[in-house]
């Protein structure tokens, strides 16, 4: 068993670019996961064990005990995806391996070594890697966890942070980066099962197209241009490989759409946040006050904390209701029209209320207080509503209350009157701080996402884009030895690829689109911060010229590469 240990420990070194690639991606997985979790669970048992010894929780306190927990959500979700497309990488390869290897495979078994023994051999030296790749990133995220650490003392005032890990969560690692690997290497064999070494060493039966596939392969040839028919005959008689190639390509536009939507997000949030303010002071009252009138350009208004039910869905709202047309704070609809007060049995929603939800213009919504219900009809979506904010009008909101109107506990100002200076008062600069504050972090996530991306979708585009060229090898090679030129070569095997992927960008860009925004919407309703998707067709022109540069660059290394071979003379090893 050594010695199958030793053939295909050498022939695995023959693929060092490829293995690299899957050592990274691995890596990446590990690291990433680790690197949020280290910084979730020593303080999770910190603030468990103040809980659970009856200690203080300070404020700050428990609004980063609900962020780890939302962190948490976050760690799952990049160890989930980021496994789950190692694994279809290490899929690919290793379906490739096996047939371009299938005679060293069957020598295996003529010298007696079972399937089990092959397997067993296979499964090892892959999660081997996988192993030490776990180890990698798990040190580099312990390290470099430190960045969240100091995101977390920006955000909450927190000095005392811990670093610490679970040892569930590395065993989770560990069966996600390392298990799951390991399967995914072995999972293509399953051809090679029932095969004699006589099959297997006159090379693996080429698998026949039925009638339908022969079909569609005419039909699509003939949609192609001339010049591309045949080389696209050529590559649809292998419909798995057009198929990752869609994959691929689908997995990179998702990777870098969702990774600049999460960077434009939290610019948009700063903006709408500023939008239609021109107020210095926010002065919020500990308790009701009746209406009297004020001296200087001031505002009142009547707040309360209400529930939204909308399709079995109770949504926790601050409510807002002005006592007239605030002038220092205008309102604004999706398409920056002005807003007046809303009317009697009417309510403005904000913007991430009608995205996550599906709440719509014209809708009617039940607000909930006090166990009542109040059927009120949604007039208009706010875009520059305050984060989680309903407005209705003071009248109606004092009714819905059950207060004496005219109230308020609030009061828009430019001035301080000085009857609420020991109130509880929100300047301007602290408000645009706050606001500055959330968006460095917001963009901080957002650039590691976007690193995390773009790393991982142009990897994963470099391994299937190389994969199916080193598949063409054997057959430039004998081309190259028949006297075809270098440029009919690539035009009979390599040059339909880059059309295809283009092809492929176009059909998988409305599909990704809808992924991206699903997962936008389900982080938003996850972890309570809205994420509103940002794209454009600059954006979308951007990614395609990076995906072809990409190709360029894959397609000049494997250039190279078939050019080396031929120069070292190696061809004969490469043809037989």
């Amino acid at each position: 068993m050594s010695s199958v240990y030793k053939q295909i420990y050498k022939s695995l070194l023959y693929e060092k670019a490829t293995v690299s690639v899957l050592f990274f991606l691995s890596c990446l997985g590990s690291f990433m996961y680790f690197f949020v979790q280290v910084s979730i669970d020593g303080n999770l048992t910190h603030l468990t064990y103040k809980k659970a010894m009856a200690l203080t929780i300070n404020s700050s306190e428990k609004e980063f005990l609900i962020a780890l927990h939302s962190n948490q959500i976050l760690a799952t979700t990049f160890l989930i995806i980021l496994s789950l497309i190692a694994a279809f990488a290490f899929y690919m390869f290793y379906k490739k391996y096996y047939r371009n290897h299938i005679k060293e495979i069957g020598c295996y078994k003529a010298f007696g070594y079972s399937n089990k023994q092959i397997i067993v051999v296979v499964f090892f030296i892959t999660s081997s890697l996988s192993f030490i790749a776990l180890i990698v990133g798990f040190v580099l995220g312990w390290i470099f966890s430190d960045v969240l650490l100091q995101l977390y003392r920006s955000s909450f005032d927190i000095e005392l942070l811990h670093k610490g890990i679970f040892p569930s969560n590395i065993g989770i690692g560990f069966l996600f980066i390392v298990v799951l690997s390991g399967i995914m290497a072995i999972v293509p064999y399953y051809k090679f099962l029932k095969l004699e070494p006589s099959s297997l060493l006159r090379n693996f039966p080429e698998e026949h197209q039925n009638k339908w596939e022969v079909f569609i392969n005419h039909k699509l040839s003939h949609v192609a241009p001339v010049k591309y028919r045949s080389s696209l005959r050529m590559i649809l008689r292998k419909p798995f490989t057009v198929a990752l190639i869609f994959l691929s390509v689908g997995f990179f536009t998702v990777l870098w759409i969702i990774s600049i939507s999460l960077n434009f997000s939290s610019q948009y949030i700063f903006e709408t946040q500023t939008l239609g303010r021109s107020y210095k002071y926010d002065i919020q009252l500990d308790d009701y006050q009746p209406y009297h009138p004020l001296k200087g350009d001031s505002t009142f208004y009547l707040s309360s904390e209400v529930g939204i039910s909308w399709k079995e869905n109770v949504i926790n709202q601050q409510a807002i209701g002005f006592h007239k047309k605030p002038n220092l704070f205008q309102l604004y609809t999706l398409d920056n029209k002005e807003l007046f007060l809303p009317k009697d049995k009417e309510v403005y929603i904000n913007e991430a209320l009608s995205e996550l939800y599906g709440i719509r213009q014209n809708d009617f919504i039940d607000i909930l207080v006090n166990n009542k219900n109040y059927t009120v009809k949604v007039a208009a979506i706010v875009k520059n509503a305050e984060i989680n904010t309903i407005y209705l009008s003071e009248t109606q909101l004092a009714r819905i209350l059950s207060l004496n109107e005219p109230i308020y506990n609030g009061v828009l100002s430019n001035t301080i009157p000085k009857e609420y200076q020991n109130e509880l008062i929100i300047t301007e600069k602290e408000r645009l701080a706050l606001l500055q504050k959330n968006n460095v972090s917001n963009r901080i996530s957002a650039v590691i996402n976007q690193l995390l991306g773009c790393v991982t979708g142009c990897l994963l585009l470099y391994l299937v884009i190389l994969l199916n060229f080193q598949e063409c090898t054997r057959n430039i090679l004998i081309l190259n030895m028949l006297g075809y030129t270098a440029k009919s070569i690539n035009k009979m095997l390599i040059s339909i690829y880059k059309p295809l992927m283009n092809v492929a960008f176009v059909i998988m860009l409305p599909l990704s689109i809808i992924v991206c925004q699903f997962i936008q919407k389900k982080l938003s309703i996850e972890t309570g911060d809205y994420i509103p998707f940002q794209t454009n067709l600059i954006i979308i022109g951007g990614i395609w010229l990076l995906l072809n540069l990409l190709y360029h660059l894959i397609q000049l290394r494997f250039n190279n590469k078939v050019a080396n071979i031929q120069t070292t003379e190696q061809t004969k090893k490469y043809i037989m």
